[in-house]
């Protein structure tokens, strides 16, 4: 009965032995997962956060049934474009907070970053634009009561080019 015992006692640690190299394996793997869809998450909460009005209007642009229909929806620069133009739209709406913009703005910056990293070459680049810098009709819209000529004092919407034509995709919208 003692080998019969001794025998199962070894039985039993192969099988331990086994269950931590498995256990390993999984949280190797799902820290490897958290790792890839802790950002769509965190941006995903955001988009969440918002108010239902600004994801109402939204809601043809973004799909925020999970994390990777989120990701998704915005995977074409036609979906790029249409968030950056509801951006400049609620910039002009008074009911807009300054937070919803901000969060509006980080979920623009996580789509396009998302989009170019998709592609074996980035497609646009952000128009690099700073306060004090002149006003360029050609690669800037004015803000609504701005001056119609001057120096930038501040960047609203960053706009972004064509990386191989240098063609303005949207121009960064600016206050004089």
């Amino acid at each position: 009965s003692l080998q019969v015992l001794q025998h199962n006692y070894r039985d039993l640690e192969s099988k331990e032995k086994n269950a931590a190299d498995f256990l390993r394996k999984v949280q190797a793997e799902a820290k490897q997962l958290k790792e890839h869809f802790s950002e769509p998450i965190e941006y995903l909460k955001k988009y969440r956060s918002l108010s239902e009005d600004v994801r109402t209007g939204l809601s043809d642009v973004i799909c925020d049934k999970n994390e990777v229909l989120f990701i998704v929806s915005c995977s074409t620069s036609e979906r790029l474009g249409a968030i950056w133009d509801y951006i400049k739209k609620a910039l002009s709406d008074k009911a807009r907070t300054e937070r919803e913009i901000c969060t509006l703005n980080e979920i623009f910056d996580y789509f396009f970053h998302i989009y170019n990293s998709s592609l074996s070459e980035p497609m646009y680049i952000r128009d690099n634009v700073d306060n004090g810098d002149s006003f360029d009709d050609d690669m800037h819209i004015r803000y609504p009561g701005s001056s119609t000529s001057g120096q930038i004092s501040e960047v609203m919407l960053r706009g972004y080019h064509s990386k191989n034509t240098g063609k303005i995709i949207r121009p960064s919208l600016v206050r004089l």
